[in-house]
């Protein structure tokens, strides 16, 4: 990312941003299309009882076990950063 800063060229970082956003949004789509019905019809309240458990264990289950407020910091860095209307930053020319 420096780098990007540094030379004032960050379409190849967009391109990754962009890239990325697209697969995880049809992930997202998928799970809810295909993976949550699946899961509903298959899994007892009981089955759902003991995953929001589990999740509350964890402060994030895509970072581990990782502090929340380390997590917050870093999204409230992020934010900063980004452009609107996606974030506070300054938006790109």
């Amino acid at each position: 990312m420096l780098h990007y800063e540094r030379s004032g060229r960050c379409n190849p970082f967009v391109d990754e941003v962009e890239s990325y956003t697209t697969f995880i949004w049809q992930h997202m789509y998928k799970e809810e299309t295909i993976l949550l019905p699946l899961a509903e019809d298959a899994l007892t309240q009981e089955d759902w009882e003991r995953m929001e458990r589990a999740f509350k264990e964890n402060d994030n289950p895509l970072l581990g076990l990782k502090p929340k407020e380390q997590s917050e910091l870093l999204f409230q860095k992020i934010l900063n950063l980004a452009p609107a209307p996606i974030g506070l930053g300054p938006p790109v020319s």
